[in-house]
């Protein structure tokens, strides 16, 4: 799983009318009480690295009094690197700016850019990023209430504690059915979710949308309203997207005309849907006609195969991306995964 830089800034304070203030002004996307914020290609650290012109990066510590910093530490680091000794990079999400900013780690992610271990994005493994424990402490409970009853159509969240979704990131270690991480992982081999409008139907309590923070756009549907809260709480805790939204709704008599409009997103989930919903056929021809490219996911390999012959005879290319469900943490190997591309 990984962050993508074009939501990560880096806050430089610049004294009024001070040389740097002229020079960086104009490289800065947003500005208050005279804390410029920069996306990382435009920071004074990773332009001192790209240029070999540190004269800028010396007056920055120097009138901003940061003792700890100075330019004999920075080549330091830079001449002795060694990605072992990276400590994690600590970034959080500024309320008053209403984005996420370094609070630590600057010059430390400047090289990982500037030596080209990250391009548009960084693994979560080189982050400290945690959400507050009282939020822990809710979506807890929220993941354990979609594990109640049973639906009208046979579907439960009962297999594992936590529901359908495991969510391990952010300080959370909620085990669910399925390894989202891996999951991603394997769907991003075929797949640039950078940037991309998502639609999940049957999204339960929201895993797959909460682990791709680089979309642009997201909206999940599912009939168990306790999945739709979870997800929607763990959605405002990580406050990644601001236009991701999970919505209740019954997809067997759901009006999908209200959806979306012809183009207007770029990839569909449908992941195991059709056992549980009549109308399955309904809700792929709408897809096929309305969504490039989908990721559909079969419950079994017999019920599949009529379900993947409909796409075929609708004159969809078919691939099979993933085999055997290696994600599923009971054990269940019964389905496959496919990129179904629609003309």
């Amino acid at each position: 799983m990984e962050f993508p830089l074009s939501k990560l800034f880096i806050v430089h304070w610049i004294r009024p009318y001070s040389k740097l203030c002229l020079d960086y002004k104009e490289k800065s996307i947003d500005q208050k009480n005279n804390h410029f914020l920069f996306k990382l290609e435009n920071s004074i650290h990773y332009d001192a690295l790209v240029s070999g012109n540190y004269e800028t990066y010396n007056e920055y510590v120097s009138i901003t009094y940061q003792s700890n910093h100075n330019l004999e530490k920075f080549m330091y680091i830079k001449y002795n690197w060694n990605l072992e000794l990276v400590g994690a990079i600590k970034i959080r999400f500024d309320e008053k700016l209403n984005k996420f900013v370094v609070e630590d780690g600057v010059h430390r992610l400047s090289l990982l850019k500037y030596f080209g271990i990250i391009k548009d994005s960084i693994p979560f493994s080189f982050l400290d990023f945690k959400i507050s424990n009282e939020d822990i402490g809710n979506i807890d409970k929220a993941l354990k209430a979609t594990t109640s009853g049973t639906l009208y159509n046979g579907w439960n969240n009962k297999r594992c504690v936590h529901g359908y979704h495991s969510f391990t990131f952010a300080g959370m270690n909620f085990i669910g059915q399925r390894n989202n991480i891996m999951r991603i992982t394997e769907l991003k081999k075929h797949i640039n979710f950078l940037d991309k409008s998502v639609l999940d139907f049957g999204c339960n309590s929201g895993g797959l949308l909460l682990h791709l923070p680089e979309i642009k756009k997201g909206r999940g549907y599912d009939y168990n309203s306790t999945c739709i809260n979870a997800a929607n709480l763990i959605n405002n805790s990580l406050k990644f997207h601001v236009d991701l939204l999970f919505q209740t709704a019954d997809l067997e008599y759901y009006d999908l005309s209200s959806v979306a409009s012809k183009g207007e997103f770029d990839i569909l989930f449908l992941c195991s849907i059709g056992s549980w919903i009549r109308n399955w056929k309904t809700i792929y021809l709408w897809a096929i006609s309305n969504v490039p490219l989908i990721v559909f996911e079969e419950n079994n390999a017999s019920e599949g195969a009529t379900q993947i012959a409909l796409f075929i005879e609708n004159g969809c290319k078919v691939t099979k991306i993933i085999e055997n469900s290696p994600d599923d943490t009971t054990g269940n190997r019964l389905r496959n995964t496919y990129l179904i591309e629609c003309c």
